[in-house]
Formats: C-alpha cells, structure tokens, sequence
C-alpha cells in the first residue's frame, strides 16, 4: 500500500511531544484565518518549528504520530471532535509526537 502501518521507537529514544498547535502566522504570530486548508498548513509549520525547536533535527519529517482535534470533524483525516478551540475562529489544532536525534 506504500504506507507505514506501525512506528518502531527504540526504548532508549528520547520522544518529543508537542502541544496542540493551532495555524498561526509565522511571521505575525496571528491565527490563519481565510480557508480551513491555510489554517492546516500553518498548524503543520507551526508544529515543524516547535520540533525543530525542541531538538527533533527533521522537523515533520522526524515526527511518527499526528493527532487532530477539530469542532468538525473531516473525512479524509484522522480526527477527533471537540466542542470549541482554544481561540476564536481557530478550526484546527495538531500535536505530534517525534523521536529526537
């Protein structure tokens, strides 16, 4: 299927875990607001930063576990339905989880 169906992380690894991170602006620091798909993609740079950040080299690509919570929850992701966000208009929040190398 060319998918990964488990994660092998070593006992000895040490795990980085994010919080869930909303899609903010990088650059104002300001929730994306125009399109839910803008406000994924920033969630996904938010989260690459704060890997990076907390030692984890790849960033997304070093991450094996993604957990979505979302008002509405969407068919074509992996989610989990909550009744409101953190911040107002914010329709999308991600955590990961990541090995450090």
């Amino acid at each position: 299927m060319g998918i990964s169906h488990a994660a092998i992380v070593p006992a000895s690894a040490k795990i980085v875990v994010t919080s869930g991170e909303p899609g903010l602006d990088l650059k104002t620091g300001q929730l994306v607001t125009e399109s839910l798909e803008a406000q994924f993609r920033a969630a996904f740079d938010t989260v690459d930063v704060v890997l990076k950040n907390a030692g984890v080299t790849n960033g997304l690509r070093g991450a094996y576990k993604f957990t979505n919570a979302a008002p509405v929850i969407l068919r074509f992701f992996m989610a989990f339905g909550v009744k409101e966000l953190a911040m107002e208009g914010m329709k999308v929040e991600i955590r990961a989880e990541a090995v450090m190398e």
